[in-house]
């Protein structure tokens, strides 16, 4: 449903709410796109294809970036800037939004994501510093 507007047009940001990935499934995601804003639930979240990766000996549950940039029509062919609420930053290059093991997690080990970490984390095993916690912005650089 939501995904049919969605694809039409261009990704401008992602905007992820700290409510996120927290019990009683309260949080949502802001989805910034061509200056109108849309709001994805934990549900819509959830109805993604879910998938899990290994990392730092815990399993990390959520949505692949290469499933959710097609499920909202963005080009993954372009480079992302990640965005932490402690103001780090990474650019994710095209390869790692296509990487199998790219995700946007909201649990871990399975259960919400601490405190700590979440309540959205990008997680990429294998690649130093582009593993953010408190994950805020995804957006074009």
């Amino acid at each position: 449903m939501f995904g049919s507007t969605l694809r039409r047009l261009p990704l401008v940001a992602l905007l992820f709410c700290s409510a996120c990935g927290r019990p009683g499934g309260e949080g949502a995601v802001a989805v910034e796109v061509a200056g109108v804003a849309r709001t994805l639930t934990q549900v819509e979240l959830a109805a993604l294809p879910v998938a899990q990766v290994a990392h730092r000996e815990r399993t990390y549950t959520g949505v692949r970036l290469r499933d959710l940039l097609t499920e909202l029509g963005a080009d993954a062919s372009a480079p992302l800037l990640a965005s932490a609420a402690d103001g780090y930053a990474q650019a994710l290059a095209p390869e790692v939004l296509g990487r199998d093991d790219a995700l946007l997690a909201y649990a871990v080990d399975g259960g919400p994501l601490p405190a700590g970490e979440g309540p959205l984390r990008l997680v990429v095993p294998g690649s130093p510093g582009l593993s953010l916690k408190h994950l805020v912005r995804l957006a074009r650089p």
